[in-house]
């Protein structure tokens, strides 16, 4: 598959030129839920995110996902990722683009790409100005509140959690906003995303716009949201000119 682009889960502004945070989702019961905390890179314009921030939390999600790859929880498809238990990925980025192939349909088809304990792990996508605005007065918290559902969560980072704290209150903060906005959790192509993507396709300056204004109108009653967009639309005003 070539380009395409995304938008963003929170707000639905184009990720295009643009750093993106991502966070691992997985089905429970009829929704899905994070297992990951966010991972902030820049949208690869492949449904995944490059050039990932590394620090503790994704040293310790690609250590363990490369142990559950060893024990045989997780199954890499090799013909879908490029990677298997014996090529497996090295770094974070190889890992994210490993789960993003799930988020992929073929004939109306989820593709079995990454499987751990018997499901398919997602991606969701978060533009990043959105992501630095809503987490920037989040407090340190407990993991018990950032995955309230996710023993998953906990297993991966059950060794860390004081040291953690930080972003597992960013994530808190982002919950709180999906709860409070009636959003939930979606890859960018789910049927439960308020803001789809069109697998395959490209955003013009016109889509962009577009996106932009409906942002705008979403979140016109939350002043630390609209900055955000505004902060956004400079960043990536050359893309906003016609071709």
């Amino acid at each position: 598959m070539g380009f395409y682009d995304c938008r963003c889960m929170v707000t639905g502004i184009g990720l295009d030129g643009i750093g993106a945070t991502a966070v691992l989702i997985r089905r429970n019961g009829d929704v899905y839920q994070p297992i990951s905390l966010g991972i902030a890179g820049n949208y690869d314009r492949s449904g995944a995110v490059d050039g990932v921030i590394e620090d503790l939390g994704t040293d310790v999600l690609l250590r363990y996902f490369l142990n559950r790859l060893n024990d045989g929880r997780l199954v890499l498809d090799a013909d879908a990722t490029e990677f298997d238990r014996e090529s497996p990925p090295t770094e974070i980025d190889e890992l994210l683009w490993c789960f993003e192939r799930n988020c992929l349909d073929i004939d109306d088809e989820p593709v079995a790409a990454a499987i751990f304990d018997g499901s398919p792990i997602l991606l969701a996508l978060v533009a990043q100005p959105i992501w630095d605005a809503v987490t920037a007065a989040a407090t340190a918290d407990r993991f018990a509140n950032a995955f309230p559902d996710s023993p998953t969560a906990l297993e991966i980072y059950r060794d860390h959690p004081s040291e953690l704290s930080v972003p597992a209150g960013k994530l808190r903060a982002i919950n709180d906003l999906l709860a409070a906005r009636g959003l939930v959790w979606a890859s960018p192509a789910h049927a439960a995303q308020r803001y789809p993507t069109d697998y395959g396709g490209q955003h013009d300056s016109e889509d962009l716009r577009r996106f932009l204004d409906e942002a705008r109108g979403d979140y016109h009653d939350l002043p630390i949201v609209l900055s955000a967009i505004d902060s956004y639309e400079r960043k990536i005003r050359d893309l906003l000119i016609d071709d």
